[in-house]
């Protein structure tokens, strides 16, 4: 593509936007018949992808090319190359074939209706390309209902920041292999000996995936892109009837789920965390030691956040470069701080004081004890906040306090983008 995975982001936003425009079961119909006629591509995948039963991202390159040419056609240009162009206009759809039986070896039987194994990201993406996997609507979470102007449709509830933290995790090697659960439908003919699985038809010729839709997302990202890309996986195969498969789906989503903020703490690969831990360990740091998750004189959780909030905006925040000299203008600014006030060792810090104190940093202005309680105190309900002959509205300020002080310290990407001198 024309600047590769980010082209095929923008592409994948047009597409869903000139998808949304269609919504007469005539004109659908239509277009699946244009699309096949052109290109070859199954009516059935096509209907997918046009009422959002498939989402965009599951999609190849070749697809979604397939159907911005019948729906917006002179956009192509903006994600395409001229070459890609050519010959993708003249390309037929032809659809990979494995055949039944399937055999799964080395599977491991935990009830009459459940098995676990290994399996591979390649495995999965070559029953990807064969149409072998499907997102039952019925076995899944609730669809989300999305407006676009007057249109309103339906689409499978995607996050896609999810989706982006596992793809990232699995290209650098540091993704830990999970499961991806697939519903053999009642009516399936299968039998399984000696750790050893045969699968001899499904109904419809497809698996329902019940579980792990974001990281088959996350590995067809890749596999757009790459498609020698491997990695191991965990493969579990169940026989569920509808009922059941509404239930696991339940039950995954009753885990005791820690708070965000805590959950973050054990992200090792967080800049921030590496960052924290660093000022924790340093010898030379006047808060080393002092920094913990529970009854600690500085809150992990609430420090973490607050690193990630102030400081780890940037896409290069996985350099190490980053992360070092990040750590040493913090570590700097914290034993300023101490040194104007040994007495802050002898107390925990709030997380209101702490959020301050982080905004002083970033602005890069000397912070004393005396600033920061006057900051603190400047907080008023109707005046706003009042800072060197400057009043920060209430509003901005109150807002920023609020998501610095809430138990999960839930910050949004888009909120991130700015400190509190952008007002």
């Amino acid at each position: 593509m024309l600047n590769g995975e980010d082209s095929r982001e923008k592409a994948n936003k047009r597409l869903e936007r000139e998808l949304a425009k269609v919504t007469n079961k005539n004109e659908r119909r239509e277009v699946c018949r244009e699309i096949y006629a052109r290109f070859n591509i199954p009516i059935e995948l096509s209907s997918d992808v046009i009422t959002f039963r498939k989402d965009v991202r599951e999609l190849s390159n070749f697809v979604v090319f397939c159907f911005l040419f019948v729906l917006e056609n002179e956009c192509l240009g903006l994600y395409f190359t001229k070459k890609e162009i050519e010959v993708l206009s003249e390309e037929k759809w032809e659809q990979k074939k494995i055949e039944f039986p399937l055999i799964f070896d080395g599977m491991v039987q935990i009830a009459d209706d459940q098995w676990i194994g290994r399996t591979s990201l390649q495995t999965l993406m070559k029953f990807k390309d064969a149409q072998l996997i499907n997102y039952d609507e019925n076995e899944q979470r609730t669809f989300r209902r999305v407006k676009n102007g007057d249109t309103e449709v339906f689409k499978i509830f995607i996050n896609k920041k999810n989706v982006d933290e596992i793809k990232q995790l699995l290209e650098s090697g540091l993704y830990i292999p999970d499961d991806i659960t697939l519903n053999m439908p009642l009516g399936s003919e299968f039998e399984y000996s000696n750790y050893s699985m045969r699968i001899d038809s499904l109904p419809n010729g497809k698996f329902n995936i019940i579980d792990g839709y974001h990281r088959w997302l996350s590995m067809s990202q890749i596999y757009n892109f790459d498609r020698q890309f491997d990695y191991p996986m965990e493969l579990r195969i169940v026989n569920y009837p509808t009922e059941k498969a509404e239930q696991l789906i339940f039950q995954k989503d009753q885990k005791t789920v820690m708070k965000k903020a805590d959950s973050n703490t054990y992200n090792q690969y967080s800049s921030a965390n590496k960052i924290v831990q660093r000022l924790n360990q340093d010898p030379a740091s006047y808060i080393q030691g002092c920094i913990g998750r529970n009854n600690a004189i500085i809150n992990m959780q609430s420090l973490v956040s607050l690193v990630n909030y102030f400081y780890c905006r940037s896409s290069k925040t996985q350099d190490i470069a980053f992360i070092i000299e990040t750590k040493n203008k913090l570590q700097s600014k914290f034993n300023s701080l101490i040194e104007s006030d040994t007495q802050l060792l002898k107390e925990k810090w709030s997380e209101k004081e702490l959020f301050v104190i982080m905004y002083l940093f970033n602005k890069d202005i000397k912070p004393t004890k005396e600033l920061i309680e006057r900051l603190s105190a400047s907080i008023d309900v109707h005046t706003g906040l009042f800072y060197q002959g400057k009043t920060y509205p209430r509003r901005k300020i109150i807002n920023m306090l609020d998501r610095a002080i809430t138990s999960d310290m839930a910050v949004a990407p888009n909120d991130a983008a700015g400190g509190i001198g952008d007002v």
